[in-house]
């Protein structure tokens, strides 16, 4: 599990750094086009990356479109990012072992595909999500002898390690079981703190298929989902 706290530590440490209904949507008037998140707040101020094409935002909210943006990019009439004409993409899904991620609109993306690790955190913003996907050669030999009981107590044993690594002042707050379309996922809740005395609430989901564990962990109000959404309708 040391690739785990690795990149968490990093997704957790990296959005200390730029801290300053399901799916959010396109949303216009006569002034133009502007994208509303699912918490209500709108994108601004900058870059995002909405369904594979990249959109500039001003203060206003309002996305650019046909012009030249203050960083000098262009934009076509539909206020998606080109050079020399031709329109810039990026995926809109990641697999990283054994799950398939759906990348967050507004999101940056962060993939260790060694390590089978990817991290979205909220462009210009405080939150964000890693998901790891990790062969364990152990799994389906517990899963035999013990079955969920032992695959549980598996994932309780998983998760305060890897928030060892975090901040040695972690709180365990609440534990549940989650049964979605795509698996039986632990859930744990635990409040955090780290240098500088920020507290923040970490959300840990582990779920197993075959011999590879799934672990999903959440940091601060994603503005595009909530924690049980992105488990539920994000990975397959």
């Amino acid at each position: 599990m040391k690739k785990v706290k690795i990149i968490l530590t990093s997704l957790v440490m990296s959005m200390f750094l730029c801290m300053t209904a399901f799916a959010g949507q396109w949303m216009s008037d006569n002034n133009g086009w502007w994208y509303q998140n699912t918490d209500g707040s709108y994108l601004t101020d900058g870059w995002y990356w909405i369904n594979g094409n990249c959109y500039y935002f001003g203060s206003d909210g309002y996305a650019y479109s046909d012009e030249t943006t203050p960083d000098g990019y262009t934009v076509n009439a539909d206020g998606a990012w080109i050079i020399d004409g031709a329109l810039q993409t990026r995926e809109t899904e990641v697999t990283i072992g054994a799950a398939t991620v759906t990348v967050p609109n507004g999101y940056d993306i962060d993939a260790d595909y060694e390590a089978d690790a990817v991290s979205f955190d909220e462009t210009n913003g405080f939150a964000g999500t890693l998901v790891m996907s990790v062969h364990e050669a152990g799994i389906n030999d517990i899963r035999e002898a013990l079955g969920d009981e032992g695959l549980q107590a598996m994932s309780d044993a998983i998760v305060p390690e890897i928030l060892t690594e975090i901040s040695q002042d972690t709180v365990f707050q609440s534990k549940s079981t989650e049964q979605y379309a795509n698996g039986t996922w632990y859930h744990y809740v635990y409040q955090v703190m780290v240098d500088g005395g920020i507290t923040f609430q970490c959300h840990m989901y582990v779920s197993y298929v075959g011999d590879a564990v799934r672990i999903v962990a959440t940091v601060g109000n994603n503005r595009e989902f909530s924690e049980s959404q992105f488990v539920s309708d994000y990975i397959r």
